[in-house]
């Protein structure tokens, strides 16, 4: 189940990075729990919102690229850095969720995109392998930024996400 949870976490923050990812500087970082964005996420925030306890984190510290996936139980949480200004980031919220609305087609069931002034969110429910897990993200086109939730059962409200992608924004220095 956690093999699942984390391929489906890979495929929506692949999109929701627009691949930019695959455009960065190759430099080789081997995945580790004391990455950058791992040590700064806001553990108890996190834990109070999805009413669970933080269990595993990996996470990668590259060139234009930061990351940190956190699993609790059957949830899981990644958070993402890129370095702005690199081709295919969206430069402002609403290219973003136009850009996200094209990718996912109807690969996401009952999409919802939300601006939130200087971040933007969606949420929606993805099926893989008959199963069926909701969605929340939220991106920053200011200092490129994307945090989401990928869980079984209830969605995490837009509102939530968007306050931890702010809290750990604020925390992380950019290299």
């Amino acid at each position: 189940m956690s093999s699942k949870i984390t391929f489906l976490v890979v495929v929506v923050f692949g999109a929701a990075s627009f691949l930019a990812i695959d455009r960065c500087e190759a430099q080789p970082a081997l995945p580790s729990p004391d990455a950058k964005l791992c040590k700064l996420l806001p553990v108890g925030e996190i834990e109070a919102a999805l009413g669970a306890k933080v269990g595993s984190r990996i996470g990668s510290d590259r060139d234009k690229f930061n990351s940190c996936t956190v699993n609790l139980g059957g949830t899981s949480v990644k958070i993402e850095y890129h370095q702005p200004g690199q081709p295919g980031l969206p430069t402002d919220v609403k290219t973003g969720l136009a850009g996200m609305t094209a990718a996912f087609g109807s690969s996401l069931k009952n999409l919802e995109t939300r601006e939130f002034g200087e971040i933007g969110c969606y949420r929606g429910v993805l099926a893989f392998g008959g199963q069926e897990t909701k969605s929340t993200a939220c991106f920053q086109p200011k200092g490129y930024y994307t945090f989401g939730v990928v869980k079984p059962g209830d969605s995490v409200p837009m509102e939530t996400v968007k306050a931890l992608l702010e809290k750990t924004a604020a925390a992380f220095k950019a290299p």
